[in-house]
Parts: structure tokens; C-alpha cells; sequence
């Protein structure tokens, strides 16, 4: 049977009105169709000698600025930026933009040009491929794209991964005929002069090792130019990595609900109680403040680490390690080696630091604190905070909400949006803050309604829609997948050409996240389910990965017996995404709400953020 799959960047509107007037359906919830000034944008602040802010000038940026203007971004839904030692990267629409410093070609463009004050695309490798995660270092950056890591800049330590110590002023290949041959990657992280990645659940690093921070069996304080695994018969045997964060000489995952982190320890930056070096990962301290609680998104930089950690919708910001200017965020100078609370109050849902200082978006609003000497917190000042100090909402802040924040040594990058408004989601709506980011992401816009859309927060979510949720989520800024060819090329039988999610449930099944089973049916209009949720989540977040083992002891209602989810249900727990209900079951065969579904994709955002 010939297939063709068509995945264009973006669908001509005169296309998709025809398919959905082609198509009636039991709900009405259609692909995005944003105005451009409504989209995510990505702003700066702080230090801008080398133009890292990427507002086309080279002035200091006390409070936040657009990272646009006469630039390739513009008019592109940014879903990610990462700020680096001097410059900075955004991912839009599956594509790559980058400016600031480039002496080591760390723009990737092609060139050593100085600088660029505005942000420009990264082409070469990437020019027909979907770029979705992105990480800048001091003077080297890598991405991911089409399942593939690539990297660029300076190479000194081997921190590109291609087998040379040659700088590269373009993307190249991360060697992938060794660890990690045959595996599609779906994160990475590099700081100064090492990177890692996950792929298939496991974390591979590269670069130097002088401190044991690759975490390979075996201390080899050589550069390896090449990835290694990261040492997995200890405590990290049967775990699924869901994030990685690179600092200085250390490196720090989250698994099962947990922190580990290895490599240098003289500051207490691995959290361990303790300042001990060591070369395979150990576990964070989980007493303390820490006690209890599941931890859902990780940061590393300089020689500081942060975490989000929290127990069901109750969610703060850790850090631990240096603190010699207030990175640690607990109104102190002195030094942790076991996690404080950073003080903040408030649902933490993002969280970032570097070696000056850290950030953590808190309800939808920035927060920083650290050194400040080039405005990098935001605040409209240059005055070292010990404790957090809210970003300015004036200017480009003040109608938008914070998506996601990354600090840099010199400056601070996020990204921002105004979010549309839901007539029947009121501030005080169950979920209020995770409906507004899926619908600022792009990956609802609700119902249409006058004068405002709306969202059916108590509906339960059909499989169509979930399908359509799951493509939108893992495609920023995509409209919808694209169904090629008549209704004799489907996999489901009651899956037409003409519907409105055909290419979004047909993509479930070409990424291996959904099955065609012998009944050849997928039953799009029928709600879904809690468990088909969790396994569908997981495989989306972890291509190629196996399903989970069930441990049967997580859940009242959960075991191998009772469902076939079972691993993947615990997955969803131990990666902070549920907690079940508060007897201690999960309700495997209910259907999910709308609104509680917009909280999983929110809390599973935040495992592929560093």
C-alpha cells in the first residue's frame, strides 16, 4: 500500500478550510490559526556587548526587550531559548535562530563573523529537518533534530561529539555509530566543555571529563570526543531518564521521581549532604525540604544546580551548591550542599541557573536572583539580590505571561505570550494557569465562541483531539499533520481522509505511540482514557523506548493484572506528572477532563526544559 506522509512546516489556509469543510466531526476544536501578534515571543535582558540580546543594538537591557525586529524570528511561534556565556538560540516552528558572540562559529551559520545583533537562522544540516530542543554552552551550543544530536562552536575538550577537537562553525553529526547507534535522541545539555543527551531513556555524555562528570563506569579523567553512557548498573539500573542539565564539571538527571547527579562536588553543587567528587551518579538528598517530594524539572550551571520538586499540584524551587552571589536563592551567601527551598511562594513551573545566578517562573511571572551586575535579573536595577525579585512587566511583559526562562552568564532569555482568553475558564478554574499554557503554547485554541473562545474545561477529551494535543505538543508552531493520499491508504477504518485530525491520529502511529490493533478501529470520537494517556505520554516523550516494567506497588488500582498500562502509569508518577487520587489509586479506566489534561501536558513540559 503507498504512503506518503507531507509534514509542512505550515498549511495553506485555503487547504485546511477546504478539509474541514469536508469533514464534519462530533467536536469543533480546529488547528491554530493565531494572529502573529498573539504567538509566543522569545525577550531578553541584561548584558549586551556581544548583541545576545538580540534586540539589533548592543545597549545593556535593565528590564525585558523583544529578541526581534527586521529579524528571521519574527512572526515565528517560539517553543524553547537558551542563553549562553554570550550569545543565544530560540526554536520556532521546528526551525533554528541564534545570535550574539560567534568568534567560535558558536551561531552555527557558517562563519566566525564577530557577532549578530539580531537573530539569524541556522541552516546547513538542519535546513529540512525539525529542530526541537536546543541548548547554548559558553562558546559551543547542540540541538536535536529529526531524532539527531548536533552541536557547533568550540571543541577544545571534545565537546561537540563528532570524533575531532575541531571547531566547528556549522552543526555537525554527534557521532552515532558507537553508544548511541541505532537510538533516537530526544534532549541535550552542554555548558563549558561537556554535553549529554538522552536518548531511549538512557543519558550519554561527552567532552572532557577531568572531574568525572560524563559518569562513565570507570574514572578516565581524558577528553572523549565521542558519546560514553553515563554509568547505569547503580542506582540509575531499570530508570528512565525524563532530563538532563550540564554545569560546569557536573551533571544532573531526573528518574522515578528523583534527582542524581555526579561529577564535582566542591561546592555541594551535586546535593549530596556532602562535598565528595564522584564519578557515578548519586542520589540528591531527599530529606530536608526535599522529603517526600517528586522532582519534575532540573537545572545545572556554573557550579550551582535548581530543581522543581513537589507533591500533586504543590510545586517549589530547590537549589543547592554555590551561592557566593545569591545563586541559591534562600537570602544567603553561604553555601549548600543538601537542597533549601529558594523563596518563593507560588506554583513554580519552570526553573533555570548559571553561574551567576537562577530563575524560576512562578504563576505565570518571572522571578530572579543572583548577581546583577549587568541587569540580568530583570528588575530595572544592578544590585545583587540574595533572595527572588520579580522580572519587570512593563514594556513587552506587561500583557504576557512567561512560558519558559533561561539564565545565561551575562543575560536572561524566556518566552512570553498573551494568551487567549477562555469565556468559561475563570482565574479561579481548576487548572486556571495549566489552560492558559496549553493554549498559549499553540496546542489548544479552544472552541469558537463570541466574543471570547471557549474551552469545555469538564468535557472529557476525545481521542482525536488527544492525538491532535500530542502532534501539536511534540510540533510547535506545525499546524496540524497533513493526510496524504484517499481513504484506502489509512490505518484506522473509521479514520477518513477528509477528517480534521486524520494526519494527527496517523502520526501516533508512524512514531510509534499508538497501535493498530485487529480490530483495525481507533474510535476517535470516544473519550480517553487515563491509562491510554499515560502510555501515549511516555512514548511520545521517549521514542523507541520500551514500555515501562509495572512495580504494582504505586497505585491501589494499578498492576500488571488490572492494566496493561501499568509501567507507564508509574512513569507518569514518578515523573511528577500525578499523584493519583488522594486514596492512593489512579482510576486507570476513567476518562481524563480537559482541564486535567491541560495540567499532564503542562507538568510533562517541564521534563524536557533545562
Amino acid at each position: 500500500m503507498l504512503r506518503i506522509r507531507v509534514l509542512g512546516r505550515i498549511v495553506p489556509v485555503a487547504l485546511l478550510l477546504g478539509s474541514l469543510a469536508a469533514a464534519p466531526q462530533a467536536s469543533a476544536e480546529f488547528p491554530p490559526s493565531t494572529p502573529a501578534a498573539a504567538l509566543p515571543v522569545a525577550v531578553s535582558w541584561g548584558g549586551n556587548a556581544a548583541g545576545q540580546i538580540g534586540d539589533n543594538s548592543l545597549a545593556q537591557r535593565l528590564v525585558p526587550v523583544l529578541s526581534v525586529g527586521g529579524t528571521a524570528l519574527d512572526g515565528k511561534e517560539v517553543s524553547k531559548v537558551s542563553a549562553g556565556y554570550s550569545s543565544s538560540c530560540a526554536v520556532a516552528e521546528g526551525s533554528l535562530y541564534c545570535w550574539g558572540a560567534n568568534g567560535n562559529g558558536q551561531l552555527g551559520i557558517g562563519s566566525n563573523t564577530s557577532k549578530s545583533q539580531i537573530p539569524v537562522q541556522v541552516g546547513g544540516p538542519f535546513t529540512n529537518k525539525f529542530v526541537t530542543d536546543v541548548s547554548v554552552g559558553s562558546n559551543s551550543a547542540c540541538a536535536v533534530a529529526d531524532g539527531d544530536a548536533y552541536c557547533w562552536g568550540s571543541n577544545d575538550h571534545g565537546q561537540l561529539g563528532d570524533g575531532t577537537f575541531t571547531d566547528r562553525n556549522s552543526p555537525v553529526p554527534v557521532v552515532a555509530n558507537g553508544a548511541l547507534s541505532g537510538r533516537k535522541v530526544s534532549a541535550v545539555s552542554t555548558n563549558s566543555f561537556h554535553a549529554c543527551a538522552i536518548a531511549r531513556g538512557a543519558a550519554f555524555c561527552w567532552g572532557e571529563n577531568a572531574n568525572g562528570e560524563l559518569g562513565n563506569s570507570g574514572f578516565d579523567p581524558g577528553n572523549h570526543n565521542f558519546p560514553v553512557p553515563v554509568f547505569s548498573a547503580g542506582l540509575l539500573n531499570g530508570v528512565t531518564i525524563n532530563s538532563i542539565a550540564t554545569g560546569y564539571d557536573h551533571t544532573c538527571v531526573t528518574g522515578a521521581g528523583h534527582a542524581y547527579c555526579w561529577g564535582k562536588n566542591d561546592n555541594g553543587q551535586l546535593g549530596t549532604g556532602d562535598n565528595l567528587n564522584t564519578i557515578n551518579p548519586r542520589s540528591v538528598s531527599s530529606t530536608g525540604v526535599m522529603a517526600g517530594k517528586s522532582v519534575f524539572a532540573l537545572a545545572a550551571g556554573g557550579n550551582s544546580t535548581c530543581a522543581i520538586a513537589g507533591v500533586a499540584a504543590t510545586r517549589s524551587a530547590y537549589c543547592w551548591g554555590d551561592n557566593s552571589g545569591g545563586q541559591v536563592g534562600d537570602n544567603t551567601l553561604t553555601d549548600r550542599n543538601s537542597p533549601v527551598k529558594v523563596t518563593l511562594v507560588g506554583t513554580a513551573t519552570a526553573i533555570t541557573v548559571d553561574e551567576l545566578g537562577g530563575c524560576s517562573i512562578v504563576d505565570g511571572t518571572a522571578y530572579c536572583w543572583g548577581k546583577n551586575d549587568n541587569g540580568r535579573l530583570g528588575n530595572n536595577s544592578t544590585t545583587l539580590s540574595k533572595h527572588p525579585v520579580k522580572v519587570s512587566q512593563a514594556g513587552v511583559l506587561g500583557t504576557r505571561r512567561e512560558l519558559a526562562v533561561s539564565a545565561g552568564r551575562s543575560h536572561t532569555a524566556a518566552v512570553a505570550v498573551t494568551s487567549p482568553v477562555f469565556g468559561d475558564v475563570g482565574a479561579n478554574a481548576s487548572f486556571y494557569d495549566d489552560i492558559e499554557w496549553v493554549a498559549g503554547t499553540g496546542t489548544s485554541t479552544g472552541y469558537a465562541g463570541s466574543p471570547t473562545p471557549t474551552y469545555h474545561p469538564l468535557d472529557n477529551i476525545e481521542r482525536q483531539a488527544m492525538a491532535a494535543f500530542l502532534f501539536r505538543s511534540a510540533n510547535p508552531g506545525v499546524i496540524d499533520a497533513h493526510c496524504a493520499g484517499d481513504d484506502t491508504d489509512r490505518y484506522f477504518h473509521d479514520v477518513h481522509t477528509g477528517d480534521v485530525f486524520c494526519g494527527d491520529i496517523e502520526w501516533l502511529v508512524d512514531h510509534g505511540i499508538a497501535v493498530v490493533p485487529p480490530s483495525g478501529l481507533f474510535h476517535p470520537v470516544d473519550g480517553t482514557t487515563r491509562a491510554v494517556l499515560a502510555s501515549w505520554m511516555f512514548r511520545s516523550l521517549h521514542p523507541q523506548t520500551s514500555d515501562q516494567p509495572c512495580a504494582g506497588t504505586v497505585f491501589s488500582d494499578v498492576n500488571a493484572t488490572k492494566s496493561a498500562d501499568c509501567g507507564n502509569i508509574e512513569w507518569l508518577a514518578g515523573a511528577g506528572v500525578t499523584t493519583g487520587y488522594p486514596d492512593g489509586s489512579f482510576h486507570p479506566k476513567d476518562l481524563i477532563r480537559r482541564d486535567a489534561m491541560a495540567a499532564f501536558f503542562h507538568r510533562a513540559d517541564a521534563l524536557t526544559s533545562h
